[in-house]
């Protein structure tokens, strides 16, 4: 049970000083102010998600839609007939301009004489009248509704009682007539939705017209707008106000009365829902632990798999520096095969030199012969000349015959000679191309001698290589042996894993059932101890109200006691008549007594 709003007093109060005849009502919610109209009173809810708690009278109707809807969809006649709200209250979004909408129906659908209430109208701080709810107490701005009263429409009254939590705005003089808010409503949205609420703390009491909870200025108010007297209007306000604190004291009594029952059966049910937690907080051990235990498992078996990714990644690396020898291989067995075919070439090429050589070399020889053939002739030529000169004395006439043999014999020897000139120049060319030949050939010689030790060298790599790829075959055989003894473990690993991940779903899904539980039950909790809490304060309210019965008992009772004194004094008095005794003190003594043994019990009761 929590404790009553201050407002709902005042609004009790209105409704049996009133006595409206249509009363409407926007925000419903639970229904706690809705149940205070009277029974003839034809009364209107309007929220779009009432969850209504308490008992309604037999005219209330209460439409789950939102306002703007309602009144968008009904006319007033439809509604109300003939008549008019005499009594509104708003309590609906606690933003500015569904405040300004919902004012805006109600005064269409007013009187002369209706009274308009506006919740949340006394900010508290800068905290709880944020357009974004923050806090748990949250008035919104309806405030700026006040200022936008003030400023857009000063023919009407306003009322802005500082009452308990958040304040209560009365407005009359409405005129259905007026369309100044409508008209203007962008203007004023704009006008008054940036206003912060620390421009106006300072001086919020005067800018929002603030007043406290005085009777006689409110019994003022309420007269001048219903055009009743107002001392009259006072008198009733004050009787009422004592009916609605005694009204409300019994539904409290009754309340307690119902919150200790229900305190008794919460303190219950939460014992059993402490050792259901237990056992599930036990349960949740074990399932913890085993959980822990698959982890590590889970560990064992991804370190496994990772083992088996390396072991994978060296075979690939291997088969991969195999393709490469392989490939490496082939190409020099290639380029191999291709240095052959050039020896051979060479050689061939050698071959022919060598023919060549040998022909140049044959050719150079019997040049020679004939070369020396010729010298010898010329030195018998030059004998026979050097004889043939000495004889010329001898032989002048032989010398004329034999003139023309000499001549013939000297275009011989220059023919020859000019022979013996290119000759000798095509040997030195010979010469020079046997040279060349033979520097070519000791190159060919030293390449083809490189070639070997190349090849050599290449052979022994490849038989490196080879030894290397026997060896690497036998570890990859190793390998795949290995691996398909991995495989065929991590394949019942596979199948351990999938039925320890479908167990593990079977107890995560039995987790989550019993953690969606869990939340139930700690809302309920929650709730429980909520309503707990407001059992308490309530107690606490009423040992409070016990006590203050304890002392007025006891002042009776210290009353009581020197009345029967003065009793005694009286009867032990000769000068004091018998019957005054009898009739007077006696009666009156009954009654204190019987006032004592009333509020004893239900003292006892409580």
């Amino acid at each position: 049970m929590r404790a009553i709003p201050e407002y709902y007093y005042l609004l009790r109060e209105l409704h049996l000083l009133l006595r409206p005849a249509h009363y409407l009502e926007i925000g419903v919610q639970y229904g706690e102010s809705l149940c205070l109209a009277e029974p003839e009173t034809q009364t209107i809810g309007i929220d779009p998600e009432p969850e209504i708690r308490h008992e309604l009278t037999a005219n209330t109707t209460v439409f789950p839609e939102k306002s703007d809807d309602f009144f968008a969809a009904r006319k007033k006649e439809d509604v109300l007939g003939n008549g008019v709200i005499d009594l509104a209250f708003i309590d609906g979004m606690h933003l500015f301009e569904s405040v300004l909408d919902d004012f805006i129906h109600v005064e269409r659908w007013a009187g002369p004489h209706t009274i308009v209430l506006i919740h949340d109208t006394v900010p508290a701080d800068a905290l709880s009248v944020k357009r974004e709810r923050q806090t748990r107490f949250w008035t919104g701005d309806v405030y700026k509704f006040v200022l936008c009263l003030k400023e857009f429409r000063p023919d009407l009254k306003i009322y802005n009682l500082n009452i308990g939590p958040s304040g209560l705005c009365f407005v009359g003089n409405l005129n259905p007539a007026s369309t100044v808010l409508s008209d203007r409503r962008s203007e004023i949205v704009n006008r008054f939705m940036d206003i912060e609420y620390s421009t106006i703390a300072p001086n919020r009491d005067s800018l929002l017209c603030i007043r406290e909870n005085s009777n006689e200025e409110l019994s003022r108010f309420l007269a001048g707008i219903l055009g009743r007297p107002t001392q009259e209007f006072q008198a009733q306000m004050q009787t009422l106000r004592y009916d609605v604190q005694k009204e409300f004291s019994g539904k409290l009594q009754a309340e307690c009365e119902k919150s200790a029952e229900t305190i008794r059966e919460l303190q219950a049910a939460l014992k059993k829902h402490r050792e259901t937690i237990v056992r599930r907080d036990q349960a949740l051990l074990q399932f913890n632990e085993t959980k822990q235990a698959l982890e590590k498992w889970r560990a064992e078996c991804v370190r496994q798999k990772e083992l088996l990714a390396a072991l994978r990644d060296t075979v690939a690396r291997r088969d991969a520096s195999l393709e490469k020898l392989k490939l490496e291989r082939e190409t020099t067995v290639r380029k191999t095969e291709h240095l052959q075919q050039l020896l051979a070439e060479q050689k061939s090429v050698i071959d022919r030199r060598e023919t060549e050589y040998r022909q140049q070399k044959e050719l150079l020889a019997a040049l020679r012969d004939t070369v020396s053939r010729r010298d010898a002739s010329l030195e018998k030529l030059k004998l026979e000349r050097e004889t043939t000169v000495r004889k010329t004395e001898h032989l002048q006439q032989l010398l004329a015959e034999q003139k023309s043999v000499i001549d013939r014999r000297e275009t011989e020897y220059r023919q020859q000679k000019e022979l013996l000139a290119a000759l000798r120049d095509t040997v030195s060319r010979r010469d020079a191309s046997l040279e060349k030949l033979k520097l070519e050939r000791e190159a060919l010689v030293q390449k083809t001698e490189c070639m070997h030790r190349l090849l050599e060298e290449r052979n022994s790599v490849i038989d490196k290589r080879n030894a290397e790829i026997a060896a690497g075959k036998m570890e990859i055989e190793k390998c795949r042996t290995a691996v398909i003894w991995r495989d065929e473990a991590l394949e019942k690993q596979k199948r351990r894993i999938e039925e320890l991940s479908i167990s593990l779903e079977k107890h995560r899904a039995a987790i989550d059932k019993r953690d969606a539980a869990l939340v139930k039950h700690k809302a309920v909790i929650a709730k429980r101890d909520e309503a707990l809490l407001r059992h308490q304060a309530a107690i606490a309210k009423r040992d409070g109200w016990l006590a203050q019965n304890r002392r007025i008992i006891d002042d009776k009772c210290v009353e009581l006691r020197l009345l029967t004194e003065q009793l005694m004094q009286i009867r032990n008095s000769r000068s004091y008549r018998a019957g005054q005794c009898i009739t007077y003190f006696p009666r009156k003594l009954r009654i204190v007594w019987r006032k004592f043994r009333n509020r004893q019990k239900k003292q006892i009761a409580l």
